[in-house]
């Protein structure tokens, strides 16, 4: 193909018909450049209507704006009240607490100066005849006086072992007796042996029993089960508990510590450590303590002695325990040694002794418990 062919080819003259500018059916004449009106007017915005679906979501978001601030306004106020009472209730509950603690306070004091007075009245009712007169030795034994009465013992309660229980059984003593065979200065403070005072039905400890009984002296018997014991000094240790326990529940009741009566030697040989040196020692420190615990000491084995120290052959039958006549010396010899502020000027004329201490008249006092 030429050149010229190839011209020809690539020029086409197309026959266009000839469109009228005005024509009637053309609205959008955006296309045509000339058109300056058009240009004139393309950028002015056009004016447009707001939707009704608008206008009501406008209203609605006013409304939750307002109702948010209005529920935000009440809250605030409700909790400031609520705040304020909260406050109120916290001080009234601390003054109340305030008042409670005064109340329990006052109760307590209340309670005290009840047992302070109801202390101070079983002290006041304590006998005076009962306390030691001035300057009283507590470091010798209790020096002899006058026979008291049988009513010595009414306001007494004697604690011990079967040598107890034989001189209650011999005598006929009119006192209260808390005393048991075997029984210890140990077993004094843990053998629920005994019979609630208060009537309960359960048994109690001999301390616990004299918490609950009402005396005014008291007449202690132990060391011939505890001869045995390899370290004595447990056995003053646990006499001296023993008489503290009985000072916390009567204070000023007089306490009577006896000393260990002796025994026959020759009836009870297979028993070694039952010697009556080894008696005497014990007693020797029981007469140290009654001093250092200022109470009363009472040598009764002096009432039953032989010269030589030894319980008598005839006043045994197994070498321990006391026949009825022997029951009946002890017996007189502690109402001949009893502890009074009572003097009498004129005790070497009704038969006293140089010690002035003279026999007294005493109100029956009943038993309890």
């Amino acid at each position: 193909m030429s050149e010229k062919m190839q011209e020809n080819e690539k020029i086409k003259i197309i026959n266009v018909t000839e469109v009228p500018l005005d024509a009637a059916d053309h609205g959008d004449r955006s296309w045509i450049a000339g058109d300056s009106d058009y240009r004139k007017n393309a950028h002015k915005p056009s004016r447009r209507h707001l939707s009704p679906r608008v206008l009501i979501l406008a209203a609605l978001m006013a409304a939750a704006v307002f109702t948010g601030a209005a529920i935000y306004h009440f809250t605030d106020k409700s909790s400031s009240a609520a705040s304020a009472e909260s406050s109120s209730l916290s001080e009234s509950s601390s003054d109340s607490k305030i008042e409670s603690d005064v109340s329990d306070t006052e109760s307590s004091d209340l309670s005290s100066a009840s047992s302070e007075a109801s202390q101070s009245e079983k002290e006041d009712s304590f006998p005076a005849y009962l306390l030691p007169p001035d300057g009283y030795d507590y470091s010798a034994p209790i020096p002899s006086y006058p026979e008291q009465t049988d009513e010595w013992f009414s306001d007494a309660v004697f604690v011990g072992n079967s040598r107890t229980q034989g001189l209650l059984l011999y005598t006929g003593l009119k006192a209260q007796a808390l005393a048991d065979v075997g029984l210890t200065v140990e077993t004094v403070l843990t053998a629920e042996s005994f019979s609630d005072p208060d009537g309960g039905e359960e048994k109690v400890t001999a301390v616990q029993a004299l918490e609950r009984m009402d005396f005014h002296k008291v007449y202690l018997m132990f060391g011939i089960n505890e001869l045995g014991w390899q370290n004595k000094d447990v056995f003053f240790s646990k006499y001296v508990s023993l008489i503290e326990e009985i000072r916390a529940s009567h204070p000023q009741a007089q306490i009577y510590v006896q000393s260990i009566l002796p025994v026959c030697e020759s009836k009870i040989k297979d028993k070694d450590y039952l010697t009556n040196a080894r008696i005497d020692s014990f007693n020797e420190q029981l007469q140290q303590m009654a001093e250092s615990q200022k109470v009363f000491y009472v040598d009764t084995a002096s009432a039953v002695a032989a010269e030589d120290g030894s319980l008598p052959e005839d006043a045994s039958n197994d070498g321990i325990h006391l026949k009825q006549d022997g029951c009946q010396k002890w017996e007189r010899y502690l109402l001949n040694h009893c502890v009074t502020s009572d003097l009498s000027p004129s005790a070497s004329e009704s038969g006293g002794s140089s010690d002035g201490y003279a026999p007294i008249s005493r109100p029956n006092v009943s038993n309890a418990g």
